[in-house]
């Protein structure tokens, strides 16, 4: 769902929806703000604080490898069950299943003691999962109204507030873990899975929900993709691949370094850990918003391809900083906070141009193997630092982005041809 959002565009009509489209928008809006907020959000901001702070730091790595299971959890439960369920249906099964978990998860982090790296990392691994669920129901419920609302761009909203979702995420982590503590503040995180489910099945009883589903055994995106029609397409997506495999290792060499940077300066503290956490969502949304709302300008002006150029750039901007204070917290958090900000934004935005030339049935495949070749590739680079660790040079994430850099700037080049 990387759609180009405008507030012009919604403005330049000025009949607002009323009755069952405002209801069916209202209801999609809601979900954005549940799922991407208080599953995504909350629940990887509490996630990765109670699994930094509580494990040692030779296995941070693992932060990079699980991702990649919940990946394969979600395509592989889409792949079968969507065949034979309705995507309202989908999303309650698959929202309450998620949230039993969860509670289970509450309940043997109580009892684990501190030996708890096996509940942590599972706990880790249902985040993702949920998150990485939430975002392709999301995607499915966003997709069944997009046809029918695009016209007057209430669909760009419905995207924005989506993205806006992790602001009041952030600030409740942040308050709920002061009060309750971390711990407790998972009640939040399953409260959300559940308000998912409710709003999953709101959506199925609306009438408008069911216009335009997707006929049974077609799951989103995960049918096999169309042979490419020409040679070009068969190239761009090749290309697109390799860019899919670099943007990977941007995002998990500068967070490994982030990892390893707030697990130091925290050390054991849950809560203050939580905390931080919580004030990264929240400030990282306010800037994601702020540039999503820019790039289609940006895109505009500089074109899809040079927009591509704008991730990497802030990288190197932002690696800067951590080489100038190479221990000072503030530098790594605006390192990390790069690929929310940059690449949940401008790069998005920009590949979604690039796809416009494929068959949508081809772009649906082409786009789920991308998300393969991303995980596999941070799972990859998990795996080697949980072997090379302790072996690696002083500043050698330094090297490793600023080589990522150099490959991707070429890259883009070659897709203009």
């Amino acid at each position: 769902m990387n759609r180009t959002i405008t507030l012009g565009r919604f403005f330049e009509d000025r009949a607002w929806p009323q009755g069952a489209e405002r209801r069916a928008l209202l209801l999609l809006t809601a979900y954005g703000v549940v799922g991407m907020g208080g599953v995504a959000a909350l629940g990887t901001a509490l996630g990765s604080a109670l699994f930094l702070s509580g494990v040692p730091a030779s296995a941070v790595p693992l932060l990079f490898v699980l991702p990649v299971v919940g990946v394969a959890l979600t395509f592989s439960v889409y792949g079968d069950l969507s065949r034979r369920l309705s995507p309202a249906t989908m999303g309650v099964v698959s929202m309450v299943a998620l949230a039993g978990a969860a509670i289970g998860l509450r309940i043997a982090l109580a009892r684990s003691g501190p030996d708890a790296l096996l509940a942590l990392g599972a706990l880790f691994l249902l985040v993702t999962t949920a998150g990485r669920m939430a975002y392709v129901q999301f995607q499915v419920f966003f997709s069944q109204h997009l046809g029918q609302y695009r016209r007057r761009g209430y669909v760009e909203i419905v995207a924005l507030a989506a993205l806006a979702a992790s602001v009041p995420a952030g600030l409740l982590v942040e308050v709920a873990v002061r009060w309750v503590g971390p711990y407790d503040a998972l009640w939040l995180f399953v409260a959300s899975l559940l308000g998912c489910a409710a709003i999953a099945w709101a959506l199925g009883r609306h009438g408008e929900a069911g216009r335009g589903a997707r006929r049974p055994g077609a799951p989103l995106g995960l049918e096999a993709a169309e042979t490419a029609r020409s040679a070009s397409d068969r190239r761009l997506v090749i290309q697109l691949a390799a860019l899919a495999a670099l943007a990977a290792l941007l995002v998990s060499v500068p967070a490994f370094r982030f990892y390893e940077g707030v697990q130091a300066y925290f050390g054991g503290d849950d809560v203050a850990l939580g905390v931080f956490y919580g004030r990264f969502a929240l400030w990282t949304g306010v800037a994601a918003v702020a540039v999503q709302l820019v790039t289609p300008t940006l895109i505009r002006r500089l074109g899809a391809l040079d927009t591509l150029l704008l991730f990497p750039a802030g990288t190197a901007l932002t690696l800067a900083g951590t080489m100038a204070w190479p221990n000072a917290i503030l530098p790594l958090a605006v390192l990390r906070g790069a690929d929310p900000v940059l690449r949940g934004t401008t790069t998005d935005s920009a590949l979604s141009v690039l796809y416009a030339p494929l068959s949508a049935r081809f772009e649906a495949g082409a786009r789920a193997r991308f998300e393969w070749i991303y995980a596999l590739a941070a799972a990859g680079f998990g795996l080697a630092m949980l072997a090379l660790w302790e072996r690696m040079p002083p500043y050698w994430w330094i090297v490793v982005t600023a080589i990522v850099i150099a490959v991707w700037i070429p890259l883009v080049q070659m897709l203009r041809r």
